[in-house]
């Protein structure tokens, strides 16, 4: 199969998805999940995901799924595994017990389609939700309570020439405070993240958010192609803050599958963009 996803700024083609077939809160992992132990609505869930990989399909997106793993009630947040570049794939170590094996499937995604595993006995630190690329060349990784690998370790595996640390303590990954929408535009969390904080914000437009706003995930959207993205409709003000700047939201609703502590980003693993 054709995979690749290192420009961003190109059209999303593919995407690797979990159905959400175990899905449930049982330990909660995250401050977003604490409330909703034991109150997960599975039929919706599943609705709402298949609304989810439809919405892609309609985009021009294919959607690829994991196998899913029995005991792996956040599996849906396929995000988290790892990434994939040209030169095929980074699995990422999963910090909670409780995720622990579900990178697993996705190694047998990688196997079964062929796409090497460039860190193949190799344990990275690492988690998707806290990694970006940019271009062929540059990329971003989120140091926070996730991750801690270093950017040389990401560097030599993904063959990039640069790669910007952002540092961060967001409890949840950098998805969760910032996300990119066009070579000039992009969102943050106002409390996390500023013009100061890392090289990459320099000279970009940058529309924030606050913490009253922070548990609907505004910046958890995916982004399709330059100035469009599919974004949760919970955060119905913001999005439309976002039209306003010329960017084309395509809303779905997750609402219960976002219980898990994750949006739309955290649900779509990037396989192909060209």
């Amino acid at each position: 199969m054709n995979f690749g996803a290192d420009n961003l700024f190109k059209k999303l083609k593919a995407v690797l998805l979990a159905r959400p077939v175990y899905y449930d809160i049982i330990t909660p992992i995250n401050p977003w999940q604490e409330k909703w132990v034991g109150k997960i609505n599975k039929k919706q869930a599943m609705k709402q995901h298949e609304d989810l990989s439809d919405a892609l399909e309609k985009e021009g997106v294919e959607c690829h799924f994991l196998k899913p793993i029995e005991g792996k009630t956040n599996q849906i947040n396929t995000r988290d595994v790892g990434v994939i570049s040209a030169e095929g794939a980074i699995v990422a170590s999963l910090k909670k017990s409780v995720r622990v094996g579900e990178e697993m499937a996705f190694v047998d995604f990688c196997n079964e389609h062929k796409i090497p595993i460039l860190n193949k006995n190799m344990e990275v630190k690492f988690e998707g939700g806290d990694f970006f690329f940019i271009d062929q060349t540059n990329c971003l990784l989120g140091i926070g309570p996730r991750t801690q690998v270093s950017a040389k370790i990401i560097q030599k595996l993904l063959k990039k020439t640069k790669i910007q640390l952002i540092h961060h303590d967001s409890p949840h990954h950098l998805d969760a405070i910032f996300n990119i929408i066009s070579k000039d535009l992009v969102v943050c969390h106002e409390k996390y993240l500023n013009e100061k904080s890392f090289e990459y914000l320099k000279g970009k437009r940058i529309r924030t958010f606050s913490d009253e706003d922070i548990e609907t995930m505004p910046s958890n959207f995916l982004l399709i192609e330059e100035n469009k993205i599919l974004a949760d409709s919970e955060p119905h003000s913001f999005n439309r803050k976002l039209e306003k700047e010329g960017v084309e939201v395509i809303e779905v609703d997750v609402s219960e599958l976002k219980k898990s502590g994750g949006s739309i980003r955290c649900m779509t693993l990037d396989v192909l963009r060209g």
